[in-house]
């Protein structure tokens, strides 16, 4: 979840959030991932609710302005990695737990 604003700290509406969740297996050397794709709201607010799932090792969050001129102008991409807090343990099964990410972003143009 976050938002995204311009230099002058307007909200941007219509950025393609593009969220890539990695998981490692480093005893066998492993990775898979699971991407989702979605957009910022008129506030440039974004939050992926996602079920219960298994906590991920690496979260990277991609923000692209996808309509060019409109919604304030064309903005370059940015790219981060928030911190990942897992708010829910996996009681009974190790993938059942939760977690959160949150990046706050600021597009240049």
């Amino acid at each position: 979840l976050g938002t995204v604003k311009d230099e002058t700290g307007k909200s941007i509406e219509g950025i393609r959030v593009a969220v890539r969740k990695t998981w490692r297996n480093k005893s066998e050397g492993q990775e898979w991932n699971q991407n989702d794709t979605l957009y910022t709201d008129a506030n440039g607010a974004w939050a992926l609710m996602n079920q219960e799932t298994m906590v991920p090792d690496v979260v990277t969050v991609v923000f692209e302005d996808i309509d060019g001129e409109a919604h304030g102008g064309a903005f370059k991409p940015a790219e981060v990695k928030p911190q990942i807090k897992q708010t829910k343990n996996g009681d009974k099964s190790w993938y059942l737990g939760a977690f959160e990410a949150e990046a706050d972003v600021t597009l240049k143009k």
